[in-house]
């Protein structure tokens, strides 16, 4: 039996689906809550989905490229401009969905100095996705909507909450 890269795909959905449950539980463990949640577990949930989706994108091309074949149509496949190109493409968008993550975990701890680096790291992603909405009918649109809608929780939330409101250890650390 050998590994098909449409494994690779289906293992995609319980995979997210674990990630999400995951990245709610680090959420609410962090202390945030209310508007503080409901603005970083998304914004958490969305690196992770760019990391692990991405990840199988890259896993699937580099099966395809070491089976010889395309699954589009079955042709064969070799390396050149358009191996690189979509590898690349999911490298860029997993780094950008670890920094999405990296920058969410800084904002559910209080860190107010998050929510720029959060927007630009989201702004980069639309640059790069943005451009895909034609040519890719399912992917494209799905990541720059969601990516919009987590950039615009971020930049219209609410409260801007302190260090010492941040997480219970904070408060321990807070001078009055």
């Amino acid at each position: 039996m050998t590994f098909h890269p449409k494994y690779v795909s289906m293992m995609v959905p319980p995979v997210l689906a674990v990630a999400l449950v995951l990245t709610a539980r680090y959420a609410w463990r962090t202390g945030a809550r209310g508007r503080a949640l409901a603005t970083a577990w998304p914004a958490l949930f969305h690196g992770w989905f760019l990391m692990i989706a991405l990840g199988a994108h890259c896993t699937e091309v580099l099966i395809n490229l070491a089976r010889g074949r395309s699954v589009v149509g079955d042709t064969p496949l070799a390396y050149g401009w358009r191996v690189y190109s979509l590898v690349l493409f999911g490298a860029v968008l997993m780094t950008l969905g670890a920094r999405g993550a990296r920058h969410a975990r800084r904002l559910l701890a209080g860190d107010a100095a998050a929510v720029p680096e959060l927007l630009r790291t989201h702004a980069a992603v639309l640059a790069v996705v943005v451009p895909l909405v034609p040519f890719e009918r399912f992917f494209g649109p799905l990541v720059t909507a969601v990516t919009v809608l987590v950039a615009a929780s971020v930049a219209l939330r609410g409260e801007r909450r302190s260090a010492a409101h941040a997480h219970p250890a904070a408060r321990l650390l807070a001078v009055e």
